[in-house]
């Protein structure tokens, strides 16, 4: 699993996630773009996660640490 990018800096406490001219998918998208090698089905929780912390960074950043820590492959040997 390749750096997660952006994490965590897209929070804009004055734009609400339901306004319409924000698209909080596009941020996703972006912050997961590096993101390789994973299943889809880890590649869908880690996008929750994402989109938990840019929606309220501090209410779920350490949700997001632990799952990058789940997913991060084990150092070689």
């Amino acid at each position: 699993m390749s750096t997660l990018r952006g994490q965590g800096h897209f929070y804009y406490p004055e734009i609400a996630v339901d306004d319409e001219d924000y698209n909080l998918q596009n941020d996703i998208a972006y912050c997961l773009e590096p993101v390789t090698g994973i299943a889809d089905e880890d590649a869908e929780r880690l996008r929750i996660a994402v989109g938990r912390v840019i929606a309220n960074p501090t209410a779920n950043r350490s949700e997001l640490l632990a799952l990058v820590i789940e997913l991060a492959p084990q150092p070689p040997e």
